[in-house]
């Protein structure tokens, strides 16, 4: 699974390495609805930080 979002990230965003993307970045870039990563998140597939209400991800799963 992380392989695959490794490669979708990979080709599908300009940035760099150990940037953080946020909710809708990461919907966009993995083509899924924002339900589908709440699930990821509240089941530990994909790690996260929040700073006030929202929530950020750091882009270690394209090193997703």
């Amino acid at each position: 699974f992380l392989d695959t979002i490794d490669k979708l990230i990979t080709a599908s965003s300009h940035k760099t390495i150990g940037e953080w993307l946020d909710n809708q970045e990461v919907c966009l870039i993995l083509k899924i609805a924002p339900r589908t990563l709440q699930n990821l998140r509240d089941t530990d597939q994909i790690s996260y930080s929040q700073i006030g209400k929202r929530f950020i991800i750091k882009r270690r799963y394209s090193e997703i």
